[in-house]
């Protein structure tokens, strides 16, 4: 008779403790110094022959979570389907960045985003990999929900722009050069509708993205330019040169056209000493270049190292930022809409991981 099929559950997670010594807080403010667990995980990964699935919650100290939830179905090795709330293809993946903070597109929506829909991956045998996905809206199907883990357009107030019906294609092609020389080049966009609960007319939005990931041994080199624009269809008296986005409980004004650059250089060490069995250092850098004339433009870089010890994993990063969220901005005074203090920022911070 035919095979059985058996079912593999893995089910796992992890602890994370956070330090940060945050330079611009005032003795009003608060300790400049915190100690405090950050989040825990829970991960569900399983296979029924053919068919794979996986999810992850988050439960963190200010807000909880859920990260992705999907079911899948293999035809064959790298050409799958997933349904439900799987990571959005663009940009450089998994992660445009080396570091724990992420770079400027993560905090716009553009790098580490989750929606809701279907995605089909292809990877063909001579090194092409093309992703084409549908998500009909943001992970929860309800943008006044502030709790979530990747940032989205959300609803407050007189902002009621609901992101739908997005369709992204991301083609990217892996050139080697030698045995320790290759270069992943790829090209992305989006696009979906913008829909107006107030004025119940529909605007649009767009991005582009042309990326670069480059190993050459030890190094690794990441570039990428990218655009976008949000063209809602608001009421009279609500700017349109601004959009709302959230996540992690928090919401903020961002501007609604930019380009943003990212440069990223990384060196892995290799296993350093004793229970280190990998060490990479890295200096991250992101640009927000806003079309809007009388905004500030935004950055940040990250300086920093991540030493992986098997299941403890520790990360320790110089976040320097100039107009960014969570960076000395606040809702009213966003670092990615009109600009925030104007000033570099500075945030020191290290990451405690431990995963089961």
């Amino acid at each position: 008779g035919p095979d059985e099929q058996e079912l593999e559950l893995d089910l796992g997670g992890a602890v994370w403790i956070n330090y940060a010594h945050q330079a611009w807080k005032g003795d009003d403010e608060g300790r400049k110094d915190d100690l405090r667990f950050d989040n825990l995980r829970l991960a569900l990964d399983s296979t029924y022959g053919d068919f794979v699935m996986s999810a992850q919650y988050r439960f963190y100290s200010f807000t909880r979570a859920l990260h992705h939830a999907w079911i899948g179905y293999e035809f064959e090795e790298d050409n799958r389907v997933e349904l439900g709330i799987s990571q959005v293809p663009f940009g450089i993946l998994p992660f445009a960045s080396h570091n724990f903070w992420f770079n400027i597109p993560y905090y716009v929506g553009l790098e580490d985003d989750y929606d809701a829909g279907i995605k089909w991956h292809y990877g063909a045998p001579d090194n092409w990999t093309l992703d084409l996905a549908f998500y009909l809206n943001e992970e929860y199907s309800d943008p006044t929900d502030l709790d979530r883990y990747s940032v989205d357009v959300v609803r407050s107030d007189d902002q009621q722009n609901d992101e739908r019906n997005q369709i992204n294609l991301r083609l990217a092609s892996d050139w080697e050069f030698s045995d320790r020389a290759h270069t992943d080049f790829g090209i992305s966009g989006r696009y979906g509708q913008l829909d107006n609960r107030i004025t119940e007319k529909t605007g649009d939005y767009w991005a582009g993205s042309l990326h670069a990931n480059a190993f050459y041994g030890p190094w690794n080199l990441m570039l990428e330019a990218m655009r976008y624009e949000y063209d809602p269809e608001n009421p009279a008296g609500v700017d349109d040169d601004l959009i709302l986005m959230g996540n992690l409980g928090s919401k903020r004004l961002v501007a609604s056209e930019a380009n943003i650059y990212v440069g990223n250089i990384a060196y892995d060490f290799g296993p350093v000493w004793g229970p280190i069995r990998r060490l990479n250092c890295y200096n991250d850098y992101s640009y927000m270049q806003k079309d809007e004339n009388s905004f500030e433009d935004s950055q940040i870089n990250i300086t920093g190292c991540v030493a992986d010890m098997g299941p403890f994993w520790t990360w320790i990063d110089l976040i320097n930022g100039k107009n960014a969220w969570y960076l000395n901005d606040s809702e009213t005074d966003s670092g990615f809409g009109p600009g925030g203090t104007d000033d570099w920022e500075t945030r020191f911070n290290v990451s405690f991981e431990w995963y089961f």
